[in-house]
């Protein structure tokens, strides 16, 4: 069979399966999402959530919010969907019901923003079963100053960091009077007709089947060689009797720590300077790399690596709405202890590496890798294995979220910040945001896993050391 015929046959057996009424498959990174979403309920955490923070300047009109919503639950039912996830035989997929998402209205008893990250906290470890929770939910928590927040909470398996700004901005032209229009498809603010359609078959479509399997066995080794054995961490498995229950997650806690935009443009120079490419991203891990190993156990420190995963989007909304899929790769980088010495060459080194892999295909690779193994048993034990072990803390820079706009239901945005879910053992997860020039860094710590003191003791070694990197 030749490489032409074989992509042919995947495509259409992909959209055949797409093709059932009121149903959508998972896209084969979607199942890798639900894999690390199962792995966390075996691990007694709540699963593999994000949330998106809309920090508003005002009070946002709950009505108007209410009628976006459901607005957006009509143009995409996915959002509302329960999901089938069955073993062999049947593809897991979203099975979409009737009726309007909910929208939670919560009225805070303080004002200040611990309030909020405290909310956030409950929810994030508030047990979601998709095969009878909607896999996106929407809270509007009513501060006693009249500055509302807008929180978003979804299932990874539903979507990723690259349909959060389309998201925001697709729910305030939805907000607004002229949304009838925006419903019909006479404006930009529609959905493709084709968001249906699976659309990282249809990335992998356009390769070479050659060139695919070459990039996955790349991936693979890279996998097998970064991956391998148990990175240094903050954290401790929790102790007995703590780990919680699969009805009653361990309590996180969320933190943040930002930097204003003088200091946000510092250290993109600084970076640049560093690398000859723009983004801190990897600044931003190396600095967390150190500060792992400063805080981290002698004993676990000797000999160790330092090892995250970076996720990547591929570029396919093209057209700028939020398109409910994951459209995005996941590529390890690492580190001995050696490397953590001198800051800038560290900085180079995990650039050197992003930019190594992305040469050699791995970001495909990863993505084939994930095709092949989409129904199989063996996607759950490795995603297991490396969530337990494979990585020093969950790391995620999700970059500028400026499309999401200046305003949303009315309101001007003050900050927009996303926070990710914690487990034992690994205790820790960093998610970095930029608005406006601003530098959001919020940490999700288990208590029991990683302290707070010394999750807090954390962030201020990154801020800190990326304060001596600008200088």
């Amino acid at each position: 069979m030749t490489d032409t015929t074989t992509v042919a046959d995947e495509r259409r057996v992909t959209r055949t399966e797409s093709a059932a009424p009121g149903t959508r498959p998972l896209n084969a990174i979607d199942q890798t999402m639900l894999a690390a979403h199962r792995a966390l309920r075996s691990m007694h955490a709540a699963g593999f959530e994000t949330q998106t923070l809309v920090w508003s300047a005002g009070r946002i009109d709950a009505e108007r919010l209410r009628r976006a919503v459901a607005r957006l639950g009509r143009r995409s039912p996915v959002i509302t969907a329960r999901l089938v996830d069955e073993h062999g035989g049947v593809s897991p997929h979203w099975v979409f019901p009737r009726g309007d998402p909910p929208l939670r209205e919560v009225d805070l008893a303080s004002a200040e923003d611990a309030a909020v990250r405290e909310y956030a906290a409950w929810a994030l470890v508030r047990p979601r079963d998709l095969s009878v929770d909607a896999p996106l939910d929407f809270h509007l928590l009513r501060r006693p100053d009249g500055r509302d927040v807008l929180l978003l909470q979804s299932t990874h398996a539903l979507m990723d960091y690259g349909a959060t700004a389309p998201l925001i901005r697709r729910l305030d032209r939805l907000s607004g009077d002229d949304a009838a229009a925006a419903e019909s498809g006479d404006d930009d603010a529609a959905e493709p007709p084709d968001e249906h359609r699976d659309r990282i078959a249809d990335y992998l479509a356009r390769f070479p089947r050659g060139r695919r399997m070459m990039a996955a066995l790349r991936a693979a080794d890279l996998r097998l060689r970064v991956l391998r054995g148990t990175a240094v961490r903050l954290g401790q498995p929790l102790p007995v009797g703590q780990g919680g229950a699969a009805d009653r997650p361990a309590p996180c806690v969320v933190l943040n720590r930002s930097l204003g935009s003088e200091e946000s443009r510092a250290l993109q120079r600084r970076a640049t300077e560093t690398c000859g490419l723009s983004g801190v991203s990897m600044a931003v891990l190396g600095s967390a790399f150190r500060a792992v190993s400063d805080l981290a156990p002698p004993r676990r420190r000797r000999g160790g690596k330092y090892v995250a995963g970076i996720g990547l989007d591929l570029g396919l909304r093209n057209g700028g709405g939020p398109l409910f899929q994951n459209l995005c790769s996941l590529v390890p980088v690492g580190v001995r202890q050696e490397m953590l010495a001198d800051r800038s060459r560290l900085v180079q080194e995990l650039h050197r590496q992003l930019r190594d892999r992305l040469e050699r295909g791995i970001d495909l690779g990863v993505v084939q890798l994930a095709s092949i193994f989409r129904r199989s048993r063996q996607l759950d034990r490795t995603t297991r294995a490396r969530l337990e072990s494979g990585y020093s803390l969950w790391y995620a820079f999700f970059g500028g979220l400026d499309a999401a706009g200046e305003r949303f239901c009315g309101e001007r945005i003050e900050r927009i910040s996303c926070v990710g879910p914690a487990w034992s053992p690994l205790g820790l997860t960093l998610i970095v945001t930029q608005y406006r020039g601003r530098m959001e860094f919020q940490a999700t710590c288990l208590p029991e896993s990683v302290s707070v003191p010394l999750a807090e003791r954390f962030l201020d070694r990154v801020l800190g050391d990326l304060a001596e990197f600008c200088r």
